[in-house]
């Protein structure tokens, strides 16, 4: 039985009233995917009801709630959960551990890597990170690693990045997500693929290339607007001259290598700090440690930390975030306290998900079971967010607007979810209370068609999945 298209008008309007709800009802199949002719609908409306606190706290500080985390915040309370969730040390759930030991090009070296096809190990890459989103009981601290990923974006397609990456994220971004902000920035600066994706490699004396030094200061410490001069860039470039890879017979190559032949040896002055002569390797890492504690990068961090989990610049908790963050030397879980306790959390006008944030929500609402693979990262590139292909160094965008020509590939995401037709996952509805778990919060129904005695969970998900109040968190 075929089904007629669903008004969008209906949907942003009445929340999936009675027009989708016939639409959806009494089919063999939910429904077919949504007409392309839809594919002009603007973002939803968001909600303005009663916001319920622990939906809230998941939503924003994990990927979504599951029935397993809302039992454990009811159980621990909210400062109890956070704290918890600070410490990072939940134990993981042994088959989501085997599905990413299963990923056997994730756990070689960059060079050892290249024995795998370029695809193949960035299709690996995309099923590690969405695996991890979903299944791992140390959500907080996927939910940073997600952020710090953006913060030190690097593009997967450029030359042979895909082969870094992983070690990128395991020693940069994985070893210091909730640890300590001027570790996480060296591991950064010397990290092969941040060397090789900004250009670093080619930076030497007389040949000076500016691409990461611009970088650093202006989207990984100090910001736009943190007071230096194109004249700093020259010399920071400078203190990063010489830092390259290793290419040596029987040497661990693609490895972090300074070549102090290639390195400008003569005085420096960044910030009105001077850099005596011929300190080597030194200039470039305590040019590091400098812009890791400086002020200007605390209010930075702040900045965007506020933009990510609140959806809004605030200058209280930004302001508190910066004195924590300067006071504690860069600790990212002392920083980050300010605002998972901050009030704002729950004040805070909703946020539109990223398509990261609205399948995974979706998976775990659900209940899924998923590999991660190809039917998902379809339906991800559909909704514009394919995972390590930002080419810009500035990762993907924060701001609810630039995500709002995908509601189209959102539907048919739901209606493709809930009917069973995505490649790689499955869920039991036996076990699903998929109104409940979803959406966490009172939710009207459209009424039931003619003759329909009783929505299925398939239908009561589909409907969920496609309603306004779950395209925002």
């Amino acid at each position: 039985m075929s089904s007629s298209p669903i008004s969008r008008r209906d949907i942003f309007r009445g929340g999936l009233a009675a027009a989708a709800g016939a639409a959806l009802a009494g089919c063999a199949q939910i429904s077919p995917r949504i007409s392309p002719a839809h594919a002009a609908a603007k973002l939803p409306v968001p909600p303005n009801g009663k916001v319920n606190p622990d939906v809230r706290l998941l939503n924003r500080f994990a990927f979504g709630p599951s029935q397993a985390d809302l039992d454990s915040v009811s159980a621990k309370g909210t400062e109890g959960w956070l704290e918890s969730q600070l410490r990072a040390q939940e134990d993981e759930d042994w088959g989501f551990l085997l599905q990413l030991r299963r990923l056997d090009a994730l756990e070689n070296e960059a060079y050892e890597a290249r024995n795998f096809p370029h695809e193949d190990v960035l299709r690996q890459l995309q099923m590690a990170a969405l695996l991890r989103c979903t299944y791992s009981r140390n959500q907080l601290f996927e939910r940073m690693v997600e952020f710090w990923s953006d913060h030190f974006n690097i593009y997967g397609r450029k030359g042979l990045a895909a082969y870094r990456l992983s070690a990128d994220g395991r020693d940069v971004i994985r070893a210091h997500a909730l640890g300590n902000f001027s570790d996480m920035l060296m591991a950064s600066a010397k990290s092969p693929a941040m060397l090789m994706y900004l250009d670093n490699h080619f930076n030497q004396n007389g040949a000076p290339n500016e691409n990461y030094a611009r970088e650093i200061m202006e989207l990984h410490t100090l910001g736009v607007d943190g007071g230096y001069t194109q004249k700093d860039v020259m010399e920071v470039s400078r203190c990063f001259s010489g830092w390259g890879l290793e290419t040596g017979f029987l040497r661990r190559k693609g490895t972090f290598k300074f070549n102090p032949e290639r390195h400008d040896t003569g005085t420096k002055r960044v910030l009105g700090r001077y850099f005596p002569p011929n300190q080597g390797v030194k200039d470039g890492e305590e040019m590091v440690r400098m812009l890791a504690v400086h002020p200007a990068t605390a209010r930075h961090l702040s900045r965007k930390a506020c933009m990510r989990f609140l959806g809004h610049r605030s200058p209280t908790v930004e302001k508190a975030m910066a004195a924590a963050f300067l006071k504690s030397n860069g600790s990212i879980r002392d920083w980050m306290r300010p605002l998972l306790f901050s009030s704002e959390v729950i004040t805070a006008p909703a946020v539109y998900k990223r398509p990261v944030d609205l399948i995974v929500s979706s998976l775990r609402g659900t209940g899924a079971q998923t590999d991660g693979g190809a039917g998902l990262q379809e339906r991800l590139r559909d909704m514009g967010q394919p995972l390590y292909q930002w080419p810009m160094p500035d990762g993907y965008p924060d701001d609810n607007d630039a995500w709002n020509s995908n509601i189209l590939a959102r539907w048919n995401f739901a209606l493709d979810l809930a009917e069973g037709r995505i490649s790689g996952t499955v869920i039991n509805w036996a076990n699903c209370d998929a109104k409940a778990a979803l959406l966490g919060v009172d939710y009207e129904m459209p009424p039931l068609a003619p003759g329909e005695k009783a929505r299925s969970p398939k239908h009561t998900a589909a409907l969920c999945l496609m309603a306004p109040d779950f395209q925002w968190k």
